[in-house]
């Protein structure tokens, strides 16, 4: 209904006013992108819509579950969302992004038409990016869609109205904590399987779920961890679950945008450096970098410089395998000697080539996470693993041909390790 809003309306005076024009009527209301979820907040409005006829509609959307769960009367009447197929995407962006342009001759219009289809992809399933798109290029000379096709969607103009959007969610997350781990997920690859019980050790491994000072159990702290995850998947920040009977999500993925949003808010501190095959050696952008991902294609660089810093090394392989040697093993942890967390098995579906762990991990005298998953070629562990005394997780699983395991693993009374059946 219209009203002409001024600072001086109550709220009282607005749910007058909706009264007066529901009283006896069957409407239908749709309220978009709610985020209050107490029960309390919507008493008042209830009441009042309480006067309409019987037959009448509500629609809400939210990115929270928990809002949801409070406005449904039946949980048969909440309906999850997935992204939007390419095509969908497309017919949003083409009814803006011609506007004006009916003067196009034929030829004109399915040659733009063929660029912006391409275009629409950058929304990634995304209805509002791909209205921002198509707003966008509705202004652009039609010479220059070709340059925004070739750009990415955070080079674009459009990016700082999409970032507005989206940082709401994380604006809303309720502790520093959760946010800490919510953009710490960032290490992980676009598209990459995230498993849970291996991000909470990355977690644990990092001190993000046990304030400073506060000695926790061990069963505590995953308890926050799996709280933490939960809440992350209750608003929409993962997706693409992977749930198991009595285990819940076990794993998700994170939407290639809400990548693109993090990798913007945490620029300095989380590095992702794709290497190819002859990049022997890289600087990293900044001496302050605390977090790097290595995609390798296929091979490790020897040498990386400015990692001193670095309290994370995670490495993903693009093209399926990785070569890892044992002398930039050795650099590595001679340079990067504040290391918390070491993932080897990043992506576990590859043929892994990291033949041996460097007798120099003994010098990480931090690290609390170590993740072997699935690295096949590995058949022994150094000796000097057993220097590790913060070590809380080893990760073993998969490493089918390691036969023994050091004789002094089990001084490491911090230590929680997972073994495949069968090692001694």
């Amino acid at each position: 209904f219209p009203c002409l809003l001024q600072d001086t309306v109550t709220l009282d005076f607005l749910l007058g006013n909706l009264k007066q024009k529901i009283i006896d009527t069957r409407f239908f209301l749709v309220l978009d992108d709610v985020w209050a979820d107490d029960n309390g907040d919507w008493e008042d409005l209830q009441a009042v819509l309480k006067h309409g006829k019987p037959g009448s509609k509500i629609l809400v959307t939210t990115r929270k579950v928990s809002v949801a769960n409070t406005l449904s009367c039946s949980s048969g009447l909440i309906y999850h969302l997935s992204s939007l197929p390419d095509e969908d995407c497309w017919s949003i962006l083409k009814q803006f992004a011609f506007v004006g342009k009916d003067q196009l001759s034929q030829q004109n219009r399915e040659t733009l038409e063929c660029i912006a289809e391409r275009i629409s992809t950058k929304s990634k399933g995304l209805p509002l990016v791909a209205k921002d798109l198509g707003h966008h290029l509705q202004k652009s000379e039609a010479r220059l869609w070709n340059d925004i096709n070739d750009k990415e969607l955070c080079n674009l103009a459009v990016w700082e109205r999409v970032v507005c959007s989206l940082f709401l969610s994380y604006h809303d997350l309720p502790r520093s904590r959760i946010r800490d781990c919510f953009l710490y997920c960032v290490i992980f690859p676009k598209g990459l399987q995230i498993w849970r019980d291996n991000l909470i050790r990355h977690w644990i491994g990092q001190g993000y779920l046990a304030p400073s000072g506060n000695v926790k159990r061990e069963d505590e702290v995953e308890a926050t961890g799996r709280e933490f995850f939960q809440h992350l998947a209750s608003c929409s920040l993962f997706q693409d679950f992977v749930e198991e009977d009595g285990a819940g999500i076990v794993a998700c993925k994170m939407h290639d945008i809400i990548h693109d949003l993090v990798q913007y808010l945490t620029s300095k501190d989380f590095v992702m450096k794709e290497v190819n095959r002859y990049e022997m050696k890289f600087q990293l952008p900044s001496n302050d970098a605390r977090h790097l991902t290595v995609i390798l294609e296929p091979y490790f660089p020897l040498s990386i410089e400015g990692g001193s810093k670095l309290r994370s090394l995670s490495i993903f392989s693009a093209l399926g395998t990785r070569v890892v040697t044992d002398k930039s093993l050795h650099q590595l942890f001679e340079k990067s000697p504040c290391l918390r967390v070491l993932d080897l098995g990043m992506n576990n579906s590859c043929d892994d080539l990291i033949p041996e762990i460097s007798s120099k991990i003994g010098d990480l005298i931090h690290l609390r996470h170590l993740n072997l998953f699935c690295c096949k070629m590995i058949h022994r562990l150094p000796d000097t693993i057993c220097q590790l005394h913060d070590l809380l997780s080893l990760d073993l699983h998969g490493c089918s041909r390691l036969g023994k395991l050091p004789d002094g693993l089990g001084n490491l009374i911090n230590l929680r390790y997972h073994c495949k059946s069968g090692l001694r």
